[in-house]
């Protein structure tokens, strides 16, 4: 079998692939299996964008496998210490917090499967706080279901929806369909998964009229009658009136939550908290140059930020 049809058999997608397996490649270049070139200006993944196959990235890569390939974190290691002072030496900042690790546990602990909704009122409290403190920049919902069908006529199921009732379908590609309607952006991903198929709707929206519990509805409209589970997330963002305001304090005495865990960043702060009916609540105040913004997803934030 070819990589395509491998990939497509066993691989339990979360996100559509391009038409397109690539083999190898060597510093801004590209090759696909049949050998056609191609120029790559994709930056990669953190440390990964030394362009491909780098020379020295390759030579300290294997260097450092001849001694351990891995630590754990409960052990000091030269490499990590001598970066973090290279980091601190090249930023002025006084010490570095690696992150990568905690992030991957957070991705594992959010990707549990469970039946997740969150609760309509804790979510319309935190909901009207947020637009009558702050200025409404956008909220959204992800629908997560799996049904037991065939991939290819729930892509058409759905597609079919979206022509029925005069959507602007955006683009239909790799088992994604993208979607406006109403000033709501629609986001359709469809994969095999374990026996079933799994299906993700997400929809943003910029409109300050229309609520959480609305989006809901909305993504339902789209949800296989014949779904066998289904969990959801939501979010919303507002805009800040001051830079320098820190929300945390504040949303704790508002909203009668407990924060768990509180992190600085370099532009702003992160935390988990838990709502008074132990509902889960994640929680970004970032810092850009347009300003500073509040950002607040249970059980787990699902947009970039």
């Amino acid at each position: 079998m070819e990589t395509k049809e491998l990939d497509n058999e066993y691989v339990a997608h979360s996100y559509g692939r391009f038409n397109t397996a690539l083999s190898k490649g060597k510093g801004s270049t590209v090759y696909d299996e049949s050998g056609k070139e191609y120029i790559d200006f994709g930056s990669g993944i953190g440390v990964t964008a030394f362009g491909l196959c780098d020379n020295e990235w390759k030579a300290a890569v294997e260097m450092q496998l001849d001694k351990m390939q891995h630590v754990s974190n409960l052990y000091y290691t030269e490499p990590c210490a001598k970066l973090a002072k290279m980091l601190c030496d090249k930023t002025d900042m006084k010490k570095v917090f690696f992150v990568f690790l905690l992030i991957f546990s957070l991705l594992i602990i959010g990707g549990k499967e469970y039946k997740c909704e969150s609760k309509e009122d804790s979510f319309s409290k935190i909901e009207g706080y947020v637009i009558n403190n702050y200025d409404f920049v956008q909220n959204g919902i992800k629908l997560e279901y799996t049904v037991d069908e065939k991939l290819c006529k729930e892509y058409l199921r759905i597609k079919q929806f979206f022509e029925e009732n005069n959507f602007l379908v955006l683009s239909t590609e790799n088992n994604n369909i993208t979607a406006e309607s109403e000033n709501i952006d629609y986001s359709i991903n469809i994969c095999e998964y374990n026996d079933l198929i799994k299906v993700q709707v997400i929809l943003i929206n910029n409109d300050v009229s229309k609520s959480e519990e609305e989006l809901k509805k909305l993504s339902q409209k789209i949800r296989n009658d014949n779904f066998i589970n289904e969990r959801y997330f939501s979010f919303i963002k507002g805009k800040l009136n001051t830079q320098d305001k820190n929300l945390i304090d504040d949303l704790e005495k508002n909203l009668n939550i407990k924060v768990n865990e509180y992190l600085d960043i370099n532009n702003g702060c992160v935390a988990e908290a838990t709502f008074e009916d132990n509902q889960h609540i994640n929680i970004g105040q970032i810092k850009y140059d347009t300003g500073s913004y509040l950002i607040i997803g249970t059980p787990i934030i699902f947009v970039t930020y």
